[in-house]
């Protein structure tokens, strides 16, 4: 029942997508960072994800004409399309392509997903509906897990919940890039309620993100919240907000918690953690694989990287020993050679540097906005730490906040221009433009 229900949900949104495809941008992000499905425990029932992309795509064709130009002009979309060549030749000229088709199928659908977000979302107004519902998407999730370990006295969650994020680490790794967009987008509403809604979903989720145990969780959001400090004209309110948020969980689990964290304070430390060192061998052996296969990888994906392992490790323990390269930049130059992981490279931190620059030059300007570059900046940033220690090529997460970036700084020349109009329109009227308040 709950399975239908959703379904004739996914439906009427796909139908209206087709006729306003921005509508299916946001249900496109709603679904896949909140995963309605996994909650109806209808996961596998229905192709939602596909018939949601299906409906946007084609109501996208009648925009293609007027907004492409912008799309195309935009160097985040031009690193991202530059990172498909060495993507696909990976695929054709992998060992064995057939075990690269799926993964690049699921691939290609995020990355279709995440364009027509700078598609469509060219408007000041469009961005900042859409920054929020991410922000409302990953903090439900947050809110969730979070709540129950605060009901319960503190938990701690050794798996995921579903989809993309099956296990602990990874969720750990979305809620921690979710944070930053909490943080920021109840700014950029005005309505109380969910501004309320988001500060709470912060404070949870945070708390989600230290049920989890995960230690990549952890440096993924203490570098978000370096970034969101780095920002803050109120540095010692901040600190003290922040350690508001996160002293409930913390000393609820304090024990099990920081006996975890500790693994992190050296080498001797982690020398007695078996999966660190279970990850440190995988590494190894992972940099043996790309040195006989240097330029396009063996095959995108991993399963033939897995069918290499017992190649590149001690035949004794091959059978024990883990499949998994739990570092997204060593993977990708596994699977797809050293040009792929150089493309993607440029691209995240291309991106990072892009909203960066785009911050400060909103701050210059005393614009309100400048947070909207600077959540999906922070954002990156918590995924770019994260990702060493995960491998997480094909996590959409990613491929939205980057498409997001490409959408804003489309926005970006727009809305300085009508705030420098807007002053200028001000100052002939013979008030102090400094004192102007623009409407966010």
């Amino acid at each position: 029942m709950r399975a239908f229900l959703l379904l004739a949900i996914i439906v009427l949104l796909a139908i209206v997508a087709v006729i306003r495809p921005k509508i299916g941008v946001y249900s496109v992000v709603w679904f896949s960072l909140m995963r309605p499905d996994v909650w109806a425990w209808a996961a596998n029932s229905y192709p939602y994800a596909l018939i949601l992309e299906v409906g946007t795509l084609i109501g996208s064709v009648q925009y293609m004409h007027q907004q492409s130009g912008a799309l195309l002009r935009s160097p985040i979309f031009r690193m991202l399309a530059v990172l498909q060549i060495p993507l696909a030749l990976s695929v054709v000229l992998a060992l064995h392509p057939s075990l690269c088709y799926e993964a690049y199928r699921w691939y290609a659908g995020c990355v279709v997903s995440a364009v027509l977000i700078a598609l469509l979302i060219q408007t000041e107004k469009d961005f900042r509906y859409l920054l929020v519902i991410a922000a409302l998407s990953i903090g439900y999730l947050g809110a969730r897990f979070g709540l129950y370990g605060l009901i319960h006295g503190g938990v701690r969650y050794s798996s995921g919940y579903g989809g993309s994020l099956g296990d602990n680490n990874t969720m750990a790794l979305a809620l921690s890039m979710g944070v930053p967009l909490g943080w920021y987008a109840k700014d950029l509403i005005g309505n109380v309620f969910v501004r309320l809604s988001l500060i709470g979903s912060v404070f949870l989720t945070i708390g989600a993100i230290v049920f989890t145990h995960s230690r990549g969780g952890a440096l993924s959001l203490a570098a978000a919240f370096l970034v969101i400090l780095i920002h803050s004209r109120r540095r010692l309110i901040l600190i003290a907000a922040l350690a508001i948020l996160t002293g409930p969980s913390l000393y609820l689990v304090r024990d099990s918690y920081f006996d975890r964290m500790s693994t992190l304070n050296g080498v001797q430390t982690a020398k007695k953690d078996e999966s660190i060192m279970d990850r440190v061998e995988t590494a190894r052996a992972a940099r043996r694989m790309w040195a006989d296969y240097p330029l396009i990888g063996v095959g995108f994906g991993n399963l033939n990287q897995r069918a290499l392992w017992y190649r590149y490790v001690d035949t004794k323990v091959a059978g024990n020993f883990p499949l998994v390269i739990h570092n997204t930049y060593l993977q990708m130059l596994v699977d797809s050679g050293t040009f792929a992981l150089l493309a993607y490279l440029i691209l995240l931190f291309g991106t990072i540097i892009l909203l960066e620059r785009s911050t400060l030059r909103l701050r210059r300007l005393e614009s309100p906005l400048q947070l909207c570059p600077l959540g999906i900046e922070a954002a990156l940033v918590a995924f770019a730490v994260g990702s060493t220690f995960l491998s997480r090529i094909t996590f959409d997460f990613a491929y939205f906040l980057l498409m997001m970036g490409a959408a804003w700084l489309i926005v970006e020349p727009e809305h300085i221009e009508s705030l420098r109009e807007q002053r200028e329109n001000e100052a002939e009227d013979g008030a102090d433009p400094r004192f102007v308040e623009v409407n966010a």
